[in-house]
C-alpha cells in the first residue's frame, strides 16, 4: 500500500492545470484534480487558488517527477479557526476561498527586501507593512532564481494583494519588477598628480579638470613596502588612473578608485612600458628568440636533413 503523508504548504507556483506546493519535507507537484472535489467543476487553478495561499496536502512519494519527489494526491486550503478559537474550518469550509478577499490588489507599490531565498522572498511596504514575494511574481523569462536576482535592501515595484496572516505577512505580491536605480555617469581616465599630501593628491585630467582622489580609495598597494601614506609611494607629477563619477546631481566628480600608472611601486620603482606603445614582434624576430635554439636539437635526430641545410 502506498503511504500518505499529511501536512501543511504554501504553493508557490500556479498555472492552469496545476500547481506546486513548497512543503518541510520538499517541493509537491499537484495537478488539478487533487484541488479540486470531485462533485465541483473548475477548470482553471486560479479560480480557486493564488500564489502564497497555505494549504493542508497529503501526498505520496513520486521519482522526482516534474522535479518534485512528491505528488499530492488531495489539496485543501487552510481556513483559520474562528475567533472564538472553539473550532477548525471544516473540509466544506476549506474548499472555499479564502477569508481575505483576492481582489483588493493594491499596484505600484514599493516594497524594501528584507530576506531572500531561492523561490520567494520577503518585503516591506512603508504602508502595509511585511509583504510575502514567491518567484512566481515575477518574470520567468526575467528570473529563475532569486537569490541570484535581489540583495536585502533592493526595491521592487510590486502589484499586492491581502493574504490571511502568514509569517505576519498580510500581503502578497502577485507581480513584481524590480526598480532600477539610476546609472550615475562614471569615467576612467588619467592624469597627473599637481598636489600631494600623506592622505589626499589632487590630480590634474584633460576630461575632469582637477579632481580629488583619496587615500581611502586607492587601489594600488603599498608595492611590497611597508607605506602607510600616500606620501610614501607618489611623488608630484606622477600619472594615475582613476575611475569617477557624478553622483547626486552634482557637476563635480568623485574618485571611486585610483593606482598609479606607468610604473610599478616600490622602492627601485621600475618604469614600465604602456601596452599600446608596445609592438608587435616581427617574423625573423620570432624566429631567432624562440624557433633557432630548437631547432640544432631537431636537427641533431636528422642526420640527413643536417647534411642537406648545411
Amino acid at each position: 500500500m502506498v503511504e500518505k503523508l499529511s501536512t501543511t504548504g504554501r504553493l508557490s507556483r500556479v498555472e492552469t492545470k496545476f500547481a506546486f506546493i513548497e512543503t518541510s519535507h520538499g517541493s509537491a507537484f499537484c495537478p488539478l484534480a487533487a484541488a479540486i472535489p470531485a462533485n465541483e467543476h473548475v477548470p482553471n487553478f486560479s479560480m480557486r487558488y493564488g500564489v502564497g495561499d497555505m494549504v493542508h496536502v497529503i501526498m505520496i512519494a513520486q521519482e522526482g517527477k516534474n522535479g518534485c519527489k512528491w505528488r499530492a494526491v488531495k489539496v485543501r486550503l487552510m481556513v483559520k479557526p474562528s475567533e472564538n478559537g472553539c473550532r477548525e474550518g471544516t473540509s466544506q469550509e476549506a474548499s472555499g476561498t479564502p477569508l481575505t478577499s483576492k481582489n483588493n490588489i493594491y499596484t505600484n507599490q514599493v516594497v524594501v527586501v528584507t530576506n531572500v531565498c531561492e523561490t520567494l522572498a520577503f518585503g516591506v511596504n512603508d504602508t502595509h507593512g511585511s509583504v510575502f514575494i514567491p518567484g512566481a511574481a515575477f518574470s520567468a523569462q526575467e528570473v529563475t532564481r532569486l537569490n541570484a536576482y535581489l540583495n536585502i535592501g533592493d526595491e521592487l515595484l510590486v502589484s499586492m494583494r491581502p493574504q490571511t496572516d502568514v509569517n505576519g505577512c498580510k500581503f502578497i505580491a502577485t507581480s513584481a519588477t524590480k526598480l532600477k536605480k539610476s546609472c550615475e555617469p562614471q569615467i576612467t581616465g588619467c592624469g597627473k598628480i599637481v598636489s600631494l599630501t600623506d592622505t589626499c593628491a589632487m590630480v590634474w585630467s584633460p576630461v575632469c579638470g582637477e579632481i580629488k582622489c583619496s587615500l581611502l580609495s586607492w587601489i594600488g598597494g603599498d608595492g611590497g613596502t611597508d607605506a602607510e601614506w600616500l606620501t610614501d609611494l607618489l611623488n608630484i607629477g606622477d600619472s594615475v588612473l582613476f575611475t569617477a563619477t557624478k553622483r547626486n546631481g552634482s557637476d563635480e566628480w568623485k574618485t571611486i578608485k585610483w593606482s598609479a600608472r606607468g610604473f610599478r611601486i616600490g622602492s627601485n620603482r621600475t618604469t614600465l612600458a604602456d601596452s599600446y606603445t608596445q609592438t608587435a614582434m616581427s617574423t625573423s624576430e620570432i624566429t631567432m628568440r624562440y624557433i633557432a635554439p630548437a631547432l640544432g636539437t631537431i636537427l641533431c635526430e636528422k642526420p640527413t636533413l643536417r647534411s642537406f641545410l648545411y
